[in-house]
Parts: structure tokens; sequence; C-alpha cells
């Protein structure tokens, strides 16, 4: 996809896995919203960003996961992050590394990944600026513009997001989706994440909103069709629960996925999220164990 302008010097761009890439224009260079994880893509997109914005000031990571790191520690810029993303990056090793990188290639099924595979150990970038809120007061064209930043600490995975004040547009995270499915982990605080989208939806503050995933820009409201998803996700996923492990799945997936994404494949991507869903969402309903490995990262 070609980088389209959704506000005055602020920029998306799709990309795949299926990011949603942004860039906001300052008087003084540009600030950056996520990169492919692939080096070749990754690179891409920053030399692309510095040729219409000038210097970049600050990558704003929305994720604390391998898909959202591996290509920014390619950058060596300073990076916008959660804690939770700091602390990963703090605790990089050889052995870490490689972690992350091998998670980043599972994650990244069905694309060409050779590249990932030779990354060696980046330096660790300039700096981090991490916490609860952070906010840049800049200017683009003569005018004010604001940015704050801000961990969203009731969704999962580190989730950051960045508001443009002047602007009343949001950048979010992959948890914020509209025409792709959302990845329930086991464990999650389904109840506290249904809340953040719905209290999303109705912001009265917020204008234009760009999903971590997904369609991109969309009004606020469209995210009552992802709380639509859910509730029949939910629905599913308790009709799975009085069932032994795995039973009904398959055929869950497939009748979410004709009714809400009819357009996407059996085996596409989204039926892959929709099944690791209802599995993990029915797990929790029935209280199975999760699994004794030790989380690495």
């Amino acid at each position: 996809m070609e980088r389209r302008e959704i506000a005055s010097g602020i920029f998306i761009k799709r990309h795949h896995p299926p990011f949603n890439l942004g860039a906001v224009r300052l008087d003084d260079g540009c600030i950056v919203v996520n990169t492919p994880p692939i080096p070749e893509a990754s690179y891409a997109w920053r030399r692309e960003a510095q040729a219409f914005g000038g210097r970049i000031r600050y990558l704003v990571i929305t994720n604390a996961d391998a898909l959202h790191l591996v290509g920014a520690l390619l950058w060596q810029v300073p990076l916008i992050l959660s804690p939770a993303a700091a602390d990963i990056i703090d605790q990089l090793d050889e052995r870490n590394w490689e972690i992350l990188r091998q998670e980043a290639e599972e994650a990244l099924q069905g694309f060409d990944i050779e590249a990932l595979r030779l990354l060696s150990l980046p330096p660790r970038p300039p700096y981090l600026i991490h916490g609860p809120r952070a906010t840049l007061h800049a200017a683009y064209d003569g005018r004010p513009r604001t940015l704050t930043a801000f961990t969203v600490p009731d969704l999962p995975n580190g989730a950051l997001w960045l508001r443009l004040e002047e602007e009343s547009l949001l950048f979010a995270d992959d948890s914020i989706l509209v025409g792709e499915a959302p990845l329930v982990a086991r464990g999650v605080d389904r109840q506290a994440w249904l809340e953040r989208i719905i209290q999303l939806a109705g912001d009265p503050r917020l204008h234009l909103l760009v999903p971590g995933r997904g369609e991109a820009p969309i009004h606020p409201a469209r995210l009552e069709e992802m709380v639509e998803l859910w509730r029949m996700m939910e629905h599913s996923a308790r009709t799975l629960a009085a069932r032994p492990q795995g039973e009904g799945v398959g055929q869950a997936t497939q009748a979410l996925r004709q009714t809400f994404f009819p357009h996407k494949g059996k085996r596409s991507n989204t039926a892959r999220r929709l099944h690791e869903s209802l599995d993990n969402w029915a797990a929790d309903l029935r209280g199975d164990p999760e699994s004794d490995e030790e989380e690495d990262l």
C-alpha cells in the first residue's frame, strides 16, 4: 500500500505482517509509529520516513512483542515504548535475542524471513522513553502539535497508544482492530479489554482512529464491529468450554470467519487467530492448566 496522508502531515501505511505503520511530520523532523520486523522492509520504511519527514526524532512502539521489537532495534534511534517493552530490551543478550528472533519467525510463517534468520544482536538503542505517559510539545507548519504517548495497562502485551491532541487522532495497538481478528491469549482480562473497546468507540474527544492492524483510518464508532465480534467469540467460547479440549473449535472458527470475514480463506492468518483465540478462551473458562513452560523474556 502506498503511504497515505490522513491529516495534515500525518501518514499511515499498511505493511506485512499487517501493521498499520504511521509517521507524524514536525517542523524539526518526524515521529514514526512502528516498523516491520523483516529487515529489508524495516530499512525501506526508515528510508521512506526520512525522505519525506527528515530526521527521525523518535520511533514509537505500540506493543511489547517480537514482531514489533525486532525491526525497531535495527533503526538505532530513540524509542518511545511501554515499560514492558523496555524490560525486554534491557534483558537482551545473545540468548534472549535468539528467543525474540525465533518468536518473530514463528509469527511470520508464510513470509520470506531468510534475512531475519541471519540477524545478530543489534546494539542497544540510543535511549528509551518509557513510563505511564510522555508528552512532546512540538510544531508543524507553524502550528502547535502535541503528542501524548501513554500505556494502557488493562490491555495485554505492553500496549502503548499515541494521541495527537490538536487533531483528535489516536494510534492504537494490536488489541484494537477492525477487519481482522484479535488474538486472545490465555489469562488475559477479557472483560477489561472489552470495556476499553467500548470506551474508545464512544470517546467524544476522538475523531479519527488508526488501529494496530486491519482497516485504517476509521471513525471510532466502527469499533462497534469489534464489540459484536467479541460477544460472538465469547458465546462460542462458552459453548466450547462445555466440551472436551479442542472439540468443535474448527467448526466454531469457520462459522465466525464466514460471518465476519467472508473474504478470508480457511488457512488465512485471520482464521488462525480466531482458532487460537477460541481455544484459549474456552481453556480459560474450563480452568485448564496453562503450559508449564517458563517464559524466557
